[in-house]
């Protein structure tokens, strides 16, 4: 009698299948699995307005970059960003259109409201932009919601990590609320 193999968990990365003729354990090698890696960052505590182009982050004078943990399996290792979703927690008058920017090393942060441009060093760092477009935006009662419309985004981590390095970049001009904050959650399918 053949084998039939049922997959009782994928995440571990390693599957335990069980065989319907003689009931002894057997192994597979987890060919992917899926992660959820997400951050928040919270903007300064005004109502600037953006122009088109300019980094969203979290201060005028010391910004921080985001680090998205746990997108790769192992260090060095990579995968295949399948999609993202943006939630920014303010419903403003006018939706805006975003970049988030994915870099396999830490980029050098630019400032709140100035305008994004990256070294050549930091460019060398990009895996990946999403962009978040306002035909894909949803309204919630006090919310936005946007999904990344041009994915999937293949990716490798830098050796000695698993981890990916954000930054957020207006597509639109567009005038915030004072201290709302963005969450991305991005959905990645892990190799092994």
């Amino acid at each position: 009698m053949a084998d039939n193999f049922t997959t009782t968990d994928a995440s571990s990365g390693t599957v335990t299948l069980r065989a319907s003729d003689d009931s002894t354990a057997k192994s597979a090698v987890v060919v992917s699995s899926m992660a959820y890696p997400s951050q928040t960052m919270t903007r300064t505590a005004d109502t600037n307005a953006y122009a088109a182009n300019d980094s969203v982050n979290s201060s005028v004078s010391s910004p921080t970059v985001m680090t998205f943990t746990g997108c790769a399996r192992a260090n060095g290792m990579g995968g295949s960003i399948e999609g993202c979703e943006l939630v920014i927690d303010e419903k403003n008058t006018t939706p805006a259109e975003f970049h988030l920017w994915l870099f396999n090393a830490s980029p050098t942060a630019t400032n709140d409201n100035a305008a994004f441009a990256p070294s050549t060093g930091d460019s060398n760092k990009v895996v990946a932009h999403l962009i978040f477009t306002a035909a894909d935006m949803s309204d919630g009662t006090n919310s936005r919601l946007y999904s990344a419309v041009n994915c999937p985004k293949v990716f490798q981590c830098a050796g000695g990590t698993t981890s990916l390095y954000g930054v957020m970049q207006t597509r639109t001009a567009y005038t915030p609320a004072s201290g709302i904050t963005y969450q991305f959650t991005l959905a990645i399918r892990q190799e092994t």
